[in-house]
């Protein structure tokens, strides 16, 4: 659909209007204590799930990623932003996919999907490296609930672990599929 198309376009120009300036940061505080724990070579990746010298048991949120984009880019600030926001841009189009599914509104799902995505909220997940694994856990919560309210079960029994290792607001997943199947009936 070319509006959906549009109002993609749209909300990401805005997005980058809005958060532009945390491609200049740099890393900061916990940043540098990530970048160390994470330098390590690919045998060493259970390290992660079974050392907690981290600040929080986020393995996949944290430990792993910082892993894998200092393999593939090296320690380059600018990518780890860009990575970052394009996890927010796809929590917001999540966002719209959520709201349309329960309201079946398109107009309400481009209203909560550019409310979200331009909430100055996020601005220390977009700014501050360390707090991209809240980016993350988000994305697997909203992609979560999209399965489940899809009628992909078994796939939310899947991602729901994996989230649960990037970030714990995953938890939460099981109380908002109940009131989402709740609000349904």
């Amino acid at each position: 659909n070319k509006l959906i198309v549009w109002f993609s376009l749209l909300l990401i120009a805005t997005a980058i209007t809005l958060y532009w300036p945390s491609f200049k940061y740099g890393f900061f505080q916990d940043d540098f204590l990530h970048l160390l724990n994470t330098q390590t070579p690919l045998s060493g990746l259970l390290k992660f799930f079974t050392d907690n010298s981290a600040i929080y048991y986020r393995p996949l949120g944290i430990q792993f990623t910082y892993w894998w984009q200092q393999r593939l880019f090296g320690p380059r600030p600018f990518i780890f932003h860009g990575f970052g926001f394009l996890i927010h841009i796809l929590n917001a189009l999540l966002i719209r996919s959520i709201f349309l599914s329960v309201t079946k509104n398109h107009r309400l799902a481009n209203i909560g999907s550019f409310l979200y995505a331009t909430s100055a909220i996020h601005f220390v997940s977009l700014f501050w490296l360390a707090e991209t694994n809240l980016l993350l856990g988000a994305l697997l919560l909203f992609l979560n609930l999209n399965l489940y309210l899809s009628g992909r079960l078994w796939l939310t029994l899947i991602i729901f672990p994996i989230g649960l290792l990037t970030h714990e607001v995953a938890i939460v997943f099981p109380l908002l599929a109940l009131l989402l199947r709740r609000s349904s009936l």
